[in-house]
């Protein structure tokens, strides 16, 4: 009988560790290669914008559009850090080039 009760408290607690490791995961972000949801990729990818980007997109809701320089400038950052910033929102879906390439492009939230 001793032997049962044992069993049976072995069982139960490995249920509630299999069940904590379950609501675990489902907090985890899902892992390489693990198809995301439309939500979770755009949420994902907003998170993993650096400041300044951040920034850029709130700006941008009354700016309209920017181009790399005014970017620069406003950030006080090189034309190439603004112009990869720039790119990796493009990238993302975030926002899209416009108007010639080099000189004289600007970028708009994607509406």
């Amino acid at each position: 009988e001793k032997e049962q009760k044992e069993k049976e408290q072995k069982e139960k607690e490995q249920k509630e560790k299999e069940q904590k490791e379950k609501e675990q995961k489902e907090k985890e972000p899902p892992a390489l290669g693990e198809p995301l949801t439309q939500t979770d990729e755009k949420t994902q990818e907003v998170q993993e914008l650096n400041p300044r980007q951040a920034e850029l997109l709130e700006k941008l809701k009354t700016m309209k559009k920017i181009t790399r320089k005014e970017y620069s400038v406003l950030f006080n950052i090189s034309v190439p850090t603004a112009a990869r910033d720039l790119k990796e929102l493009v990238d993302k879906n975030l926002l899209q080039a416009k108007g010639p390439l080099g000189p004289g492009r600007w970028y708009e939230l994607i509406s």
